[in-house]
């Protein structure tokens, strides 16, 4: 079962550690105190909706993106289906062969 105090901790943690930063500097980028993301990543505070949209804003991603489990890299997702959509079905074709060689 799906557990969002547990979930939210953890993704933030993930997304933050992918991009290489603290969660001190992430919290001061975003506007809110040195301790506010540790305090979200160590389960003392979750964190309101409003502050939930400045994190996913921070990473480039929707709230809906944030809590796509399956989807691992979201900050990904949005510029590669941008660039998806510019292509012919030749070449979509071809992007999705090489995928598929990726994962052999």
């Amino acid at each position: 079962m799906f557990d969002i105090k547990d979930f939210i901790p953890k993704r933030i943690l993930q997304l933050r550690t992918a991009r290489g930063i603290t969660a001190k500097d992430m919290s001061l980028l975003i506007g809110q105190g040195s301790g506010f993301i540790s305090n979200i990543e160590n389960l003392k505070a979750l964190p309101a909706y409003d502050k939930l949209v400045l994190i996913c804003d921070y990473f480039g991603i929707t709230v809906s993106e944030f809590f796509d489990e399956g989807n691992h890299h979201p900050e990904f997702a949005k510029p590669i289906m941008d660039e998806l959509r510019t292509l012919d079905a030749q070449q979509l074709e071809t992007v999705l062969a090489v995928i598929r060689g990726f994962k052999k």
